[in-house]
């Protein structure tokens, strides 16, 4: 027993945030070494789409980014948020090449009719991004060919036709120069697809009728054939700045399985001509080619928003230290769900815009932002580790650059079940579940017969609410309207409390008889059986989540999980309108999240500001500024969060 309550104290000072009195096996041992430089980092990158599943723009033209929808006022506060120095500030935009620059073999060419919002994009984001001293430039992708050069003579035709490869390279360079040239814009690559790998796409005639926008199919030999003959066409052009790809296949596993890898590998004068490789992301690596050419960079840039949570930026820290890339862009970064033919039910992107000119910032971008900032082109990818599954870093060193060292903490554990992130209340027929991890502590309001629950505010049912955090937990202040659940009740109503996902302490709420104010009365095996009146109060109180002076004095009531883990004191008073509760939560839980030791090697910074996002809702929160200390950072994470620490002076 002595041994399970010196434990319980231990765990308590853990808690509590005192590093000096925490037992280091509690922490779980992290370190960044910026002395160690894996690759050259060229940055992080945006994407806007345009026109690419229409089968003719001029009778269906296409906007999929819904930038066309927004004023200038929005589209400038957009802008900003992508390239400014408050933003995500990556540091190069993807555009595609779409089918319908030119209507046929030797016509005029015309890049501006299907491009106006990506290029509007392309010109501010430079000029933003300039203005801030920062590095811009543009990566283009050939989607898909005009009809008229496959063989099936439509759009989302399988098969380049022979007779019009010079034609085709002619698109390509007319559109780059147009593009540097015309819009004054600094081309970085040119890849000549994205997902043109996949041949099931088609029928056995070459054509598809699904809806979804696809490329031409490319395979190793066409891929490999056009990269060794683009790199002169592009001399030519004066377009030698222009760095060329092998494509954009879907993943570094269909580069490498299917017979991409080994193309280039076996030409060895395809393979000096690439100037970097690239694919959208997914799952393999690019360590085959990049053994031979350690120098070459490798990106990934279409990689999926997906939860747009903390697995999203767990899989680009994969991308960056398993797949071995060297930059990484997601998907399309602004939707649009009109537009998008087989869309998901919600958005996945860090943007969306709707048919009534609105704009929505989504969750995505707020993670996005945790990386892209810390990323910048023309520093390095240094070396990170962590010793736990549910933990992972990805580091970037400065270079000489004006960019600070920085790293980002990936935590994709899930919360200690024991965690004490929650207060429910019910009362009457009504039951409220007071959650800790939403920060503007919303609760759910259920009928407790039917449990057809809702999403109210405070506001929609008369319950005000507050928290305030403490070192060994937090306090919750309530303030229940009488008339919510004294109404249908005569006599009593049922009345229960209790802490994360422990059984309820059950009683009723009753008025006494004698002084016709309500009081508890008990039924639980924790306190045995009692009645408690509910002290009674001249004016109203004020909902502050701090202990204020008409609490002090009134009883105080124990509520203890079985574990041993949980504890909380509550307290309860009326006034003639409310019944206002006071929970004083004790969390001794060793595991609310993971508390890691940082090593901090390699940087001349000795002090770090930490941002922080969480899939509890946290949006880019400043999160405190952190010492390196004895050579490291000790730092609670949060379950499910992403924390990215900047040098500062």
């Amino acid at each position: 027993m002595r041994r399970f309550v010196f434990l319980l104290t231990l765990l308590s000072f853990l808690y509590s945030g005192l590093p000096a009195q925490s037992p280091e096996r509690f922490f779980v041992p992290a370190e960044v070494d910026f002395s160690r430089r894996l690759r050259d980092w060229q940055g992080f990158g945006f994407t806007y789409t345009e026109a690419l599943s229409t089968p003719d723009y001029s009778k269906k033209p296409q906007d999929y980014g819904g930038f066309q929808l927004l004023n200038e006022r929005k589209r400038q506060q957009v802008l900003q948020m992508i390239f400014g120095e408050e933003g995500l500030k990556v540091s190069f935009l993807k555009v595609y090449l779409d089918p319908f620059h030119q209507a046929v073999q030797g016509g005029t060419f015309d890049h501006s009719s299907s491009t106006a919002n990506l290029r509007y994009i392309a010109r501010e984001g430079q000029r933003i991004t300039r203005g801030r001293m920062g590095d811009f430039s543009i990566y283009t992708v050939l989607f898909a060919p005009p009809g008229w050069m496959t063989l099936q003579k439509q759009v989302r035709g399988r098969d380049l036709d022979p007779v019009y490869k010079p034609d085709l390279q002619l698109y390509i360079t007319d559109w780059l120069r147009y593009l540097r040239d015309q819009e004054g814009l600094t081309l970085r690559g040119f890849s000549l697809h994205e997902g043109g790998e996949d041949w099931s796409r088609w029928d056995e005639d070459g054509l598809s009728d699904k809806p979804y926008p696809y490329s031409m199919y490319w395979s190793p030999e066409l891929t490999t054939e056009f990269v060794r003959s683009l790199q002169p066409v592009f001399k030519t052009a004066g377009l030698q700045e222009v760095l060329i790809s092998a494509g954009e296949p879907q993943s570094w596993q269909h580069f490498n399985r299917w017979g991409y890898a080994d193309a280039l590998l076996q030409d060895e004068k395809t393979f000096r001509a690439l100037g970097f490789i690239a694919a959208g992301g997914g799952e393999g690596t690019a360590a085959p080619l990049l053994e031979k050419r350690p120098e070459l960079p490798a990106w990934s840039c279409a990689g999926e928003w997906g939860a747009m949570d903390v697995t999203f930026v767990q899989s680009i820290q994969e991308q960056i230290y398993v797949a071995q890339v060297s930059a990484y862009a997601p998907r399309t970064g602004i939707y649009r769900p009109s537009q998008w033919a087989g869309s998901p039910k919600e958005a996945s992107a860090a943007f969306l815009v709707r048919e009534d000119s609105t704009y929505e910032v989504l969750r995505g971008y707020h993670y996005y932002k945790q990386v892209s900032r810390a990323g910048q082109a023309g520093m390095i990818v240094a070396a990170a580790s962590a010793q736990s599954d549910e933990l992972s870093l990805m580091a970037f060193g400065s270079n000489k650059t004006r960019h600070p060292d920085a790293f980002a903490l990936i935590n994709t554990g899930v919360n200690n079940p024991e965690k004490a992130d929650a207060v429910e209340v019910e009362v009457g027929r009504h039951r409220y579940h007071f959650n800790l991890t939403d920060p503007e502590l919303r609760f759910n309001y259920a009928n407790a017969w039917s449990l057809e629950k809702q999403r109210l505010t405070g506001a929609d049912a008369g319950v005000k609410s507050a928290r305030t955090c403490t070192e060994k937990g937090y306090l919750l202040e309530v303030a229940i309207p009488k008339s919510r659940f004294m109404e249908a009740w005569e006599v009593n109503a049922p009345f229960s409390v209790r802490i994360a996902d422990q059984d309820y302490l059950h009683s009723e709420i009753a008025r006494d008889t004698a002084s016709h104010n309500l009081c508890f009365s008990f039924r639980d095996t924790l306190c045995g059986s009692h009645r408690l009146l509910v002290p009674g109060i001249e004016s109203p109180v004020m909902i502050d989540g701090n202990i204020d002076p008409v609490w002090q004095g009134k009883p105080v009531n124990a509520l203890q999980s079985r574990s041993g883990w949980l504890s909380a004191g509550w307290k309860a008073i009326q006034d003639d309108r409310y019944l206002y509760l006071l929970f004083e939560v004790h969390d001794s839980s060793p595991l609310p999240g993971r508390l890691v030791s940082i090593a901090v090697k390699g940087s001349t910074f000795t002090r770090f500001e930490a941002w922080r996002s969480t899939d509890g809702g946290e949006q880019y929160r400043k999160a405190g500024i952190y010492d390196v200390q004895e050579g490291k950072i000790e730092y609670s994470s949060p379950a499910r969060s992403v924390t990215t620490f900047f040098g500062i002076k």
